[in-house]
């Protein structure tokens, strides 16, 4: 008896990952990968945990260390006249300003979702 087809069930081989949006090895969509902001929902929240009564203004859904974040960061800290940055959780900006954001990023054609009381 001979076997024709044989199938791998393991092998120490180091084989690049099959992309799971084009199925293709290696990536023929690799120039899509980076998913702008815009297609997420940005989740908005206050937080004053761990800063000695402060309030901060969270937008958290943005990747880390993108010019397109730290663009949109400038934007909001100039549109609302407060002091932010841009940390791993997202951007913070300084006081309660989830109305005024939640107005700016849907201006900016953003999709926005509220969480917290």
């Amino acid at each position: 008896m001979t076997v024709k087809h044989s199938v791998t069930v393991y092998s120490t081989l180091k084989k690049e990952p099959v992309c799971r949006r084009c199925g293709e090895t290696p990536c023929t969509c690799r120039s899509n990968h980076s998913e702008t902001l815009s297609s997420q929902p940005l989740r908005i929240r206050l937080d004053r945990k761990g800063r000695k009564g402060k309030s901060v203004t969270l937008i958290e859904g943005v990747p880390a260390n993108s010019p397109q974040t730290q663009e949109l960061c400038r934007t909001l800290k100039n549109r609302l006249g407060a002091g932010g940055t841009v940390r791993e959780g997202g951007i913070e900006i300084q006081g309660d300003q989830r109305g005024k954001i939640v107005q700016l990023l849907a201006e900016m054609n953003y999709k926005t979702k509220l969480v917290g009381g």
